[in-house]
């Protein structure tokens, strides 16, 4: 065995023996030896084979890499010891496992096959200190950084290689910042975008390079348009900001760009966290982070996040009081097949804050605190929401992918509007008191078929899509005029929002947009370096496939051309050799 190969084997196994003690007590261990447990390991390499067999048996494996670097190994599903799966796993092979005397398994060749090679030799116990390693969806990760996103491409793309500006705000920073809302997680910490909330306290809304969007939560949630909401940060897994227009991709969007939020999924390694926040203005929130695995085979898996908000402000009778919980499951029946079924239900008991009026292009000289409403009235925000999205693996380089968002949003209870501004006294302030309910139902979803092949030496990645939003607003309320109120005087309860018996304003909306998206990534591949170097990515709409395909047409015969003249000259290369020598 060569010492590089020994070396990396020897990083292998060091780890697997690692997890093990941490684990198991050499007592335990040697009691556990004939116990039966679950395997689910697929059928394939026989590397990575013994790695997951490791990581479910815990059995400690001692084995150098060449020796089955060739090799498949069967799938073993079920019921067995730690031998019967590991036999298992060999059938295919010409290799055997042998127990050493403190209980270590070496693999090694069956006796057939040694060829008068040397037994192998047990390198002496070392200490090995590194970083630890964590998935990027670990709950306990503490990495700032974020090497793929999937919003600029659509597809899970290396950061490096996307050609279009795109930030992300990890879980680590939402936790480190304490962050609350969608707006505060991207204020101050992504250039040229803020965050801010419309209405009072009904909409995040965010300006992307100095471009509004619509003024009605415009975010968008794993890839789906999810307006009409201001969203919770308890079930938020990261925040992925696309600068530049998106259109081509996203169909109707502010050509700013898009703030798309990942949403916590279920794992199959068991979690749970309770956190206790406290803040100014009588600020008390609780989130809630449970999941794990519902069954011994970790096919079915659970996540529940919750909160409770309860805050006040700095302004009089200003204050929500929040309810939110988002349980999703997960499904995974094999290796090519994943379903995600998430719910989310918020409820909302809040003040809006409508500010103060200006006088000569400046505030009103009135407390910062005063607020020019009616006293503590609140509303009621209600929001209910279901995702669903499945995937199927056709292999290794091919998938399809569906997803479908469905979310009904309810605004209701009494309010006052000051849109009519001051009198001409310049303290005088006109009211209009309101009391009605707005719905607004929406549907958003898409399918994508995305897969990567390569062809004349360049390698591909192909999305071919199609997606679709409906949305359909529905309000009724009574309003009239109501008392008016002095700026520096004011008196409250003078509303009586009872005598708003009749409607006498409705607001009926309808929106529906679609359409079909196809986007493909090129990537060379040089000799020099032997690694992939993004060269450009073509993104099309509807009509503009025939020019994307003309596009690709033409890169295929540059790369013919090329190949033919590199044909052309290598024999004539070779002739000069020849003479010179």
């Amino acid at each position: 065995m060569s010492h590089a190969t020994y070396c990396r084997s020897l990083i292998i196994c060091r780890s697997l023996v690692a997890s093990a003690a941490l684990a198991l007590a050499p007592a335990a261990q040697a009691e556990n030896v004939g116990a039966k447990h679950y395997f689910d390991i697929p059928a394939q390499a026989l590397n990575q084979a013994l790695l997951q067999f490791g990581k479910q048996s815990r059995q400690p494996l001692i084995y150098g890499t060449d020796v089955a670097e060739h090799w498949r190994s069967r799938a073993v599903q079920g019921d067995y010891t730690d031998a019967e799966a590991l036999n298992l796993l060999l059938a295919d092979s010409p290799l055997r496992a042998q127990t050493t005397g403190d209980g270590t398994v070496t693999i090694q060749p069956r006796p057939a096959e040694l060829h008068n090679q040397t037994r192998p030799e047990l390198m002496p116990a070392m200490t090995v200190v590194g970083k630890p390693v964590y998935a990027w969806n670990a709950p306990d990760n503490p990495d700032y950084n974020r090497p793929n996103a999937t919003t600029a491409t659509k597809t899970d793309t290396p950061v490096m290689e996307t050609p279009i500006s795109i930030q992300i705000v990890p879980k680590a920073v939402l936790a480190d910042k304490q962050t609350m809302t969608l707006p505060d997680a991207v204020n101050g910490h992504v250039s040229g975008v803020l965050g801010r909330t419309g209405g009072g306290y009904l909409y995040d809304n965010f300006v992307i390079r100095g471009l509004a969007g619509s003024g009605f939560g415009d975010a968008y949630r794993n890839g789906l348009y999810n307006r009409q909401d201001i969203y919770d940060i308890a079930n938020i897994e990261q925040i992925e900001i696309l600068k530049g227009p998106a259109a081509m991709l996203y169909g109707r969007v502010e050509p700013g760009g898009l703030v798309n939020y990942v949403t916590k999924k279920p794992l199959d390694t068991a979690y749970y966290s309770l956190q206790q926040q406290f803040g100014s203005f009588d600020q008390y929130r609780t989130l809630l982070d449970a999941t794990g695995p519902l069954d011994a085979g970790k096919t079915l898996l659970y996540r529940l996040n919750g909160s409770y908000t309860d805050q006040q402000s700095f302004r009089d009778f200003v204050g929500n009081q929040r309810f939110f919980v988002a349980p999703s499951l997960t499904w995974r029946p094999n290796a090519r097949f994943e379903t995600n079924v998430d719910l989310e239900y918020k409820h909302d008991q809040f003040n809006a804050d409508y500010g103060i009026p200006a006088i000569n292009g400046r505030p009103a000289p009135i407390p910062i605190t005063r607020n020019l409403k009616d006293g503590f009235h609140r509303q009621t925000l209600e929001s209910t929401s279901v995702a669903v999205d499945w995937t199927y693996h056709f292999n290794d380089d091919w998938k399809i992918t569906q997803r479908y968002l469905f979310k009904d949003w309810s605004l209701s209870g009494p309010t006052l509007f000051n849109f009519a501004g001051l009198r001409a006294d310049l303290r005088t302030l006109d009211r209009v008191a309101s009391k009605g309910v707005q719905d607004v139902m929406t549907h958003s979803g898409n399918i994508d078929l995305n897969g990567k092949f390569e062809i004349f030496g360049s390698k591909h990645n192909l999305l071919v899509g199609f997606d679709g939003f409906h949305a359909l607003t529905n309000a009724h309320s009574a309003q009239a005029p109501t008392a008016p109120i002095d700026i520096y005087a004011p008196v409250y309860g003078q509303v009586d929002f009872d005598a708003l018996a009749r409607e006498n304003a409705f607001f009926y909306r309808r929106e529906f947009f679609a359409g079909f998206v196809a986007s493909g990534g090129i990537g060379a591949q040089t000799r020099q370096r032997r690694r992939l170097q993004p060269a450009g990515r073509t993104v099309i709409s509807g009509a503009g496939l025939a020019v994307a395909v003309r596009q690709l047409q033409r890169i295929v015969q540059r790369q013919q051309r090329r190949q033919r003249r590199r044909r052309e000259i290598r024999p004539a290369t070779r002739q000069a050799i020849r003479i010179g020598d």
